[in-house]
């Protein structure tokens, strides 16, 4: 009875150890919280990610392994995406299968986000490179005088 179990249990363990992330597909991304005053560190390991889509900035013939994350812009302003390598790609959307507002990779900037708005934001990174992704996310204000026209004296 006892070899029994060990050999279920190591028949099982594959699949213990190697599932999916939580937020391997868009309509299961996780819900962070971004703040103005501090960044949000996130970390995932994207070793069993699969591939949902090609965003713009990603390689057609490279297998783009992504994780999704959703979020609302707490302030009227610009979204900061930072620690990331070259490799990495951020794609942030209006809804899952729908618009997709920028695409970089490596650091970047999304600009001109509404305060209250709901976007989704996808992670890929190319499968060769897969591992464990630390990225920073953190909201900044829109500054009220940033055109000449409109600037204080």
């Amino acid at each position: 009875m006892k070899i029994l179990l060990f050999i279920s249990a190591l028949l099982l363990l594959p699949l213990i150890g190697f599932s999916q992330p939580a937020n391997d597909e868009c309509v299961d991304r996780e819900l962070i919280t971004i703040g103005v005053l501090d960044y949000l560190e996130c970390s995932i390991d994207n070793t069993t990610a699969t591939e949902s889509m090609d965003a713009s900035c990603d390689g057609v013939v490279d297998n783009n392994l992504d994780v999704w994350y959703e979020f609302v812009m707490p302030v009227d302003g610009n979204l900061y995406v930072t620690n990331l390598s070259g490799t990495h790609g951020i794609s942030v959307f209006d809804a899952c299968g729908g618009t997709e507002i920028v695409c970089f990779n490596g650091d970047g900037f999304v600009y001109g986000l509404s305060s209250g708005m709901t976007s989704v934001m996808r992670v890929s990174e190319r499968d060769i490179f897969a591992g464990t992704i630390n990225f920073r996310v953190q909201a900044f204000e829109e500054a009220g005088n940033d055109e000449c026209a409109g600037g204080d004296i």
